[in-house]
């Protein structure tokens, strides 16, 4: 008999697999020595050498915006997922996800009509979705309210001469003017302008005493209108409260439509001395007497640049008294021993017009005279 001893078989082997998993019954990393048997039945040792590969771990923090999503994920949270490697084996993520919520904001804004806000003209509810600096949508709500421009229309009738919102003349204006909001304001004027009444005043005297009796006034048209002036009192002229030498007296009238216009008068008071009339009137009935037995000369008239008075009586002082239409004294040269001769008034300051001269005397006697400045 022939005998055969088979010698056993060895072998050596290397394999990796992942943690977890198994390889031959082994599930750790080692060298390992495995008997098996062949296909005659006899021994095969068989040398493992066994890697096993520890799971890969990482973490990663992430932000996304609201409504958008991360590896599956859109809330806010810690979140793990098991991947695959390129090995195969499992690789675990841990994810932390935040979710940034949108930005809101709301304002209100009152704009004038014509202008805009944020592109917006008329008046509502807006929700705008800008971009913050984050990079995510912010929401902005605007409740606009736009001014309708304020209207008035107005109807205003005045006299000639007056002025209304700077106009002198009728017709139909448009202005446009700031209300107290700040935005325009239109205003529509019809205006209507009224010519002054025509006033006329023609006195039934001109000269009169300052002991005469009082005077109903009368010689004003159309009737209805006042008396003024010093010495009127209740539409009467009571001499004995007028001034001495030239006194205007003043006729106003106001018609239907509110305009008023006034008629100048003149009336001369006088200081009377006796009861002799040297004019050849009859004028006895106001106690007219004379004046004064100096006589004057005023001259040129009408005057320019200057007036001269002439005294071609005594040498008796007097002073020189200018008015103005309105009573006014505009010029005055008080009483002076040597005005004999000539006495002079400046009129180059005096705009143009009719002017009134008394001509007081020491015993108080007044002479009147009418100038005219060219």
């Amino acid at each position: 008999m022939q005998l055969t001893i088979t010698a056993p078989g060895t072998g050596s082997a290397t394999q990796t697999i992942c943690a977890g998993q198994t390889y031959q019954g082994h599930s750790t990393s080692g060298t390992f020595t495995d008997t098996l048997t062949t296909g005659s039945g006899c021994d095969s040792i068989v040398i493992l050498q066994l890697t096993v590969t520890a799971p890969v771990t990482g973490s990663t923090n992430q932000t996304i915006c609201a409504g958008q999503t991360y590896q599956g994920h859109s809330t806010s949270g810690t979140f793990t997922d098991t991947l695959t490697t390129g090995s195969g084996c499992d690789s675990i993520v841990t994810l932390q996800l935040t979710v940034t919520p949108a930005l809101t904001s709301s304002t209100s804004q009152t704009i004038c009509s014509g202008l805009s806000y944020n592109g917006h003209t008329v008046s509502g509810l807006y929700h705008d979705t800008l971009q913050s600096v984050a990079g995510c949508d912010s929401i902005v709500s605007l409740n606009l309210v736009v001014l309708p421009p304020i209207t008035l229309a107005l109807s205003h009738a005045m006299c000639k001469y007056d002025t209304f919102m700077g106009y002198t003349t009728s017709g139909n204006y448009v202005d446009t003017l700031q209300a107290a909001n700040g935005c325009d304001s239109l205003v529509y004027l019809q205006l209507t302008v009224n010519a002054l009444p025509h006033v006329t005043l023609y006195l039934t005297f001109d000269t009169v005493c300052s002991n005469a009796a009082t005077i109903a006034m009368s010689g004003g048209s159309p009737a209805g209108g006042y008396y003024s002036g010093q010495g009127i009192s209740n539409s009467q002229f009571v001499p004995s409260s007028a001034p001495l030498g030239y006194d205007s007296i003043v006729y106003t009238y106001t018609d239907s439509n509110g305009c008023t216009k006034d008629r100048y008068e003149f009336a001369y008071t006088l200081t009377c001395t006796d009861s002799t009339d040297t004019t050849g009137k009859d004028t006895t009935a106001l106690g007219i007497n004379r004046v004064s037995n100096v006589i004057f000369h005023v001259l040129p008239n009408p005057a320019h640049d200057y007036l001269t008075i002439e005294n071609a009586g005594t040498n008796s002082p007097y002073s020189l008294s200018l008015y103005d239409l309105l009573g006014r004294l505009v010029l005055y040269q008080p009483e002076t021993n040597n005005l004999a001769g000539k006495a002079t008034l400046d009129l180059r300051q005096l705009p143009a017009g009719l002017y009134l001269l008394n001509i007081t005397e020491e015993g108080g006697q007044v002479s009147g005279f009418k100038v005219v400045k060219d």
